[in-house]
């Protein structure tokens, strides 16, 4: 039996293919339930006017966004397969593409923004990785603009870009990763200078990129913790923990299936640290949800980063099970 498990799950085995196409498929019939909304939200007309879209033109092709959402949704599930795949194997990335696939969050914001920040934010991280363990500059310069972009729709992850980088430096501690590095410096340039052209030329950078109250909001959430720290942590900490863990509690649905992924990404979060593969996952983890207690920040890229290490952890357990 084991040998039989074994030969099916072998890297070359076309068992990840029908996985993955049946996943996709899975996809797509869950996402066809959800009805599409008559007008697009307040928040897809101020984000989506940051790249030199006029809320008059965005208002009017309200069908074609929720299409362009729908697709991006899709094709998502197929880039964490590649993503788990590039970071672990192939069963972290069927496990990755599966969960985003079935899980309630996803599905029921699909025709929100979230879906515009889930997308470019898991680009930029395949990007990153295959281009720091590459050193091609064409996936750095991915990376950058996938950033950009990212930074653009959620403004609140601007401080974690350069992150994987520097750690990436710290580790190789070679010459070719600060050239990495430079090329996706030269990616958020790129991005920057294009919109932000755009955006200067339509009297629209007061609300391009609120970098300042991004800064602001993370100063002051340092101020409150420090002058008093239980209040802090009881009011505001606890609180965002219980409403990111207890998610399913208040939706009634796929409970078990987000309790379970919670538990095995704390496991995969520690595994980590032992296993060098993903670790830059769980440091970027880790700066996310001390930067989410300091300043508001949508757990939306959060539950993607539970997704990821829970399934690096489920692809660990089935190679060492069947000596893969």
């Amino acid at each position: 039996m084991k040998d039989y498990y074994k030969r099916s799950f072998a890297i070359n085995s076309p068992i990840f293919v029908i996985l993955l196409i049946g996943t996709l498929v899975l996809g797509v019939m869950l996402r066809l339930d959800i009805s599409r909304p008559a007008v697009l939200s307040s928040q897809h007309i101020t984000t989506l006017s940051r790249f030199a879209l006029t809320p008059k033109f965005i208002t009017s092709a309200s069908l074609f966004f929720c299409w362009v959402e729908f697709i991006l949704s899709i094709l998502t599930i197929l880039a964490l397969y590649f993503l788990g795949q590039n970071m672990a194997g192939k069963v972290a990335g069927i496990c990755a593409a599966f969960s985003f696939a079935v899980y309630p969050y996803f599905i029921t914001n699909l025709y929100t923004i979230n879906i515009f920040i889930v997308f470019s934010f898991v680009l930029y991280l395949l990007s990153m990785y295959v281009g720091v363990h590459t050193m091609s500059k064409f996936w750095n310069l991915l990376a950058g603009i996938f950033f950009m972009i990212s930074c653009i729709i959620e403004p609140a992850i601007i401080i974690l870009g350069i992150l994987p980088y520097i750690y990436f430096l710290i580790k190789q501690r070679h010459v070719a990763t600060l050239n990495s590095m430079l090329f996706f410096l030269i990616g958020i340039i790129v991005i920057l200078g294009v919109f932000g052209l755009l955006a200067l030329m339509g009297n629209n950078l007061a609300n391009f990129i609120p970098i300042g109250d991004t800064l602001f909001s993370f100063v002051d959430g340092i101020k409150a913790f420090f002058s008093n720290p239980l209040l802090y942590i009881t009011g505001t900490i606890w609180p965002y923990l219980k409403n990111n863990f207890a998610y399913p509690l208040v939706s009634g649905t796929y409970s078990y299936l987000h309790y379970f992924i919670i538990v095995l990404s704390i496991l995969g979060l520690l595994y980590s640290f032992v296993d060098e593969n993903v670790r830059i996952l769980s440091i970027i983890l880790i700066f996310m949800l001390i930067q989410a207690f300091l300043m508001p920040f949508d757990y939306v890229i959060l539950f993607l980063m539970f997704i990821l290490l829970a399934s690096f952890m489920v692809d660990k357990v089935v190679k060492d099970v069947l000596e893969l």
